[in-house]
């Protein structure tokens, strides 16, 4: 009656769905925002972000003005300042001005840089969320099959008791004592490996999350799987507008159209506009006072393209858009390469378990019942008992692994697709409708 008890309670716990599953996801949620929250890589982009903008204005506003203080025509012989009429001191204040539109132009290209950091942000928080889903989602699978593991060793347990009310009566082996005795330490060394393994996974989320290696988080088993009804170019079509590394190549073509637009002034001259006050002392042989004197002029750069300099600036930068064009084609293709192989994945991963739910675990279920019966009538060895445990087991480890294969993928394919709205909101109208 003992085993029986067990076992319902352990079926019990094996076919259930638990509710903690919903929790689960804004349990990662959470801890996913705290990992951005305290990240130092974010810090640092967004310093570099500060450091962009602060550059704009140093390439969008006109050069500093020139003040100039001299003499003008002094005689050497006297260094005298009223020896000659065309001696004088003069004040001089010259501004440069580029041509119309090239400081605009200058703005624009320095005002990309900001964007493509703001990108780069974005691109490291996905990273982040990857990291930190993927360890969450493997100690979530450690946690299982240590439930698993530790139930079937309870379970065995009960039934070692049985055995050795048996061998005291001589209905049982020997043998049959050595078997579960062993079978037993062998579940003692997993759990022992698993706790271990636990701990790493445990300890690589703390450090993410900054905190202490050894504090606790709360994790709870993988809810079920589910197929994707979209197709790849669903899913390609939302990369394309989300996801950061291909908006960053989007933005370095722009840059280098607008580099190029710069350069092309290189062809117009700039002005520099100057104007003069000159001051002159009375001349000693003169009774009448010499006027000063106001100088204004324009004058401009001559824009001459030795050896092609200019031209293969502009030229630079046709090829430099070019490459960036190029690059945004080849990461588009190699992009939707990966989104099918993950629909492909997720796709098959849910099938396999529909296959261990609808019928394999069914089997070794009753399989384990049978072999339970037949061995309490003496009808099979208990060797048939160990191996109907070990491969109920089995199917439940296998059905563990897949689901976090499967959400392992999703976290990927979320990655690459650069915003997980879509495939999040069938995930959780999936799991809503399985618990009702």
């Amino acid at each position: 009656m003992r085993i029986r008890g067990n076992l319902r309670w352990m079926l019990l716990v094996f076919l259930s769905i638990s509710l903690s599953e919903i929790y689960s996801q804004s349990n990662l949620e959470s801890l996913i925002q705290k990992a951005i929250s305290v990240s130092p890589e974010i810090k640092m982009l967004e310093a570099k972000w500060e450091t962009a903008k602060n550059r704009i204005p140093q390439n969008s506003n006109l050069p500093d003005p020139t003040l100039t203080f001299g003499i003008a025509n002094l005689p050497i012989n006297s260094f005298s300042f009223s020896q000659e009429p065309m001696t004088g001191k003069f004040l001089a204040l010259s501004q440069g001005i580029p041509f119309p539109g090239k400081l605009e132009s200058s703005e624009k290209v320095a005002s990309v840089d900001p964007k493509i950091v703001e990108l780069e942000i974005a691109e490291t928080k996905l990273q982040l969320r990857r990291k930190v889903s993927k360890v969450y989602y493997n100690l979530s699978y450690l946690r299982t099959e240590i439930k698993y593991v530790t139930e079937i060793k309870a379970l065995l347990k009960s039934i070692s008791e049985v055995v050795q009310q048996k061998y005291s009566v001589s209905e049982a082996s020997q043998q049959n004592v050595f078997q579960i005795e062993l079978s037993l330490s062998k579940f003692r060394d997993k759990i022992s490996d698993l706790r271990s393994k636990e701990k790493v996974e445990l300890g690589k989320l703390n450090v993410l999350l900054n905190q202490n290696s050894s504090d606790s988080i709360y994790t709870s088993s993988l809810a079920r799987t589910n197929k994707l009804k979209e197709s790849t170019s669903f899913y390609l079509e939302l990369a394309k507008s989300n996801n950061p590394s291909l908006q960053k190549t989007n933005l370095l073509v722009e840059k280098a159209r607008l580099m190029q637009k710069l350069s092309e002034f290189e062809f117009y001259p700039d002005f520099k506009f100057s104007l003069q006050y000159t001051q002159r002392d009375q001349l000693n042989s003169g009774t009448n006072p010499q006027n000063d004197f106001l100088s204004a002029s324009i004058g401009l750069s001559i824009p001459i393209d030795y050896g092609g300099k200019k031209t293969s600036k502009i030229e630079e930068t046709i090829s430099l858009r070019d490459y960036y064009q190029r690059s945004y084609e080849s990461g588009l293709q190699l992009l939707e390469i990966d989104i099918n192989e993950k629909i492909e994945v997720l796709n098959n991963q849910t099938d396999r378990e529909n296959i261990i739910n609808e019928g394999m675990l069914q089997q070794a279920t009753q399989n384990f019942n049978s072999s339970l019966s037949s061995y309490q009538v003496g009808k099979i060895d208990f060797i048939n008992v160990i191996e109907a445990v070990n491969s109920l087991l089995e199917v439940r480890i296998s059905e563990n692994k897949i689901r976090r294969q499967y959400y392992l993928t999703l976290t990927d394919l979320q990655y690459l697709i650069g915003a997980d709205e879509a495939i999040q909101i069938n995930f959780e109208k999936e799991s809503k409708n399985e618990i009702k």
